[in-house]
């Protein structure tokens, strides 16, 4: 006989710490679920486990409406089912953000209860899931009279409080995938813009002006069509440009004649991609005035681009050597304004440019 008490106490201990398992488990699941799918699945199962009942369902709040969405019974009674909120329990339990506990639907002539009357459910609880602005409802029922415990009660909170945890999680990822999904589209319908608006450029300038005229400015057009294309392919894989591909993309296009007297140098480094696309217009500026006036505009002119990080600031230095004598007058025009605005406004920097004799010198700072 002691045996045999012994026995019965320690299976009335075990029977607690099975359900904390349980419930543990539940919210582990929760927390990783994907889908509404999947938490409509597990939430009625769970909750009818854990507190013993005949029948447990998810109700989800839809408009003015509660959808039941879930039910885990032998007979289920709800499953599909959509009530208005103010004609159900479930719908009370939400507009009033309370727990609703009826111990014997025999015993209550409520009006919200009236749609229990054609089933043979005897006793029930409700509880709001999201206890401030609540989404939903998890309901277990009895089809015998029964009063849940405080205890009970308080395990299917725990539950019904991981479930909006887990919707609401849901949903938001949901959002941000709709979000995704229409930037992409516009950023393609961007993409295609942009070629088209570069090609119709390029064919009005063959068109209107000298030959001489139209292939300088085809050549800028390339250097800018191309930048873009390598800021919105990195871009559109990593946060992050590389300042040596940048460097090379925007002068590649002036020909191999011209790249063969380009020496480029420095440490491997990135830059987001705001500041990628504001330094690839200061590269072209440059690149444009070196063809037009300073070292890329003769045979044996040569072009130094190197660049290094230093007490938290990163410097490019644009050296040309062996070119024409440049005078700062020659230069300073609408492009040469845009390249200090883009320099000290955008990218918060410093601009320094000097007219030595052997070549233009230029220093750019950013903050790194």
């Amino acid at each position: 006989m002691i045996e045999s008490g012994i026995q019965r106490q320690n299976s009335k201990s075990e029977q607690p710490r099975q359900d904390i398992n349980e419930l543990i488990r539940a919210i582990e699941a929760l927390s990783s679920a994907t889908n509404l799918e999947d938490v409509a699945q597990l939430v009625p199962n769970t909750a009818r486990s854990l507190l013993n009942a005949d029948g447990a369902a998810l109700i989800l709040r839809q408009s003015n409406d509660c959808i039941y969405v879930e039910e885990d019974a032998v007979r289920p009674f709800w499953k599909g089912r959509c009530i208005a909120l103010t004609e159900c329990a479930a719908g009370w339990t939400i507009l009033h953000k309370q727990n609703l506990v009826v111990p014997d639907l025999g015993r209550d002539d409520r009006p919200l209860l009236k749609a229990y009357r054609r089933t043979p459910i005897a006793g029930t609880v409700i509880v709001p899931v999201h206890a401030s602005d609540p989404v939903g409802a998890i309901e277990v029922y009895w089809l015998r009279s029964y009063q849940a415990s405080s205890q009970e009660i308080s395990t299917l909170q725990t539950l019904a409080h991981a479930t909006a945890s887990a919707i609401e999680h849901i949903r938001l990822v949901d959002a941000l995938s709709r979000a995704l999904t229409d930037a992409e589209l516009a950023r393609d319908e961007l993409r295609h813009r942009v070629k088209n608006a570069y090609a119709a450029v390029q064919a009005l300038a063959q068109l209107s002006l000298p030959p001489e005229h139209a292939h300088a400015l085809s050549v800028r057009l390339m250097a800018l069509a191309r930048a873009h294309q390598l800021l919105d392919h990195e871009l559109a894989h990593r946060a992050t440009v590389d300042i040596r591909e940048l460097v090379s993309t925007e002068l590649e296009p002036y020909g191999p004649e011209i790249t063969n007297r380009i020496q480029v140098d420095g440490a491997a480094l990135h830059i987001d991609g705001p500041r990628a696309v504001a330094l690839g217009l200061v590269l072209n500026e440059l690149a444009t005035n070196a063809l037009k006036h300073g070292a890329l505009s003769k045979s044996e002119g040569r072009l130094m681009v190197y660049w290094w990080v230093e007490n938290g600031w990163l410097s490019l230095s644009w050296v040309e050597r062996d070119g024409p004598e440049v005078k700062a007058a020659a230069i300073e025009n609408f492009g040469s304004r845009l390249l200090r605005r883009i320099v000290e406004q955008q990218l918060r920097g410093q601009l320094e440019r000097r007219f030595e004799a052997s070549g233009v010198e230029c220093r750019i700072s950013i903050p790194f």
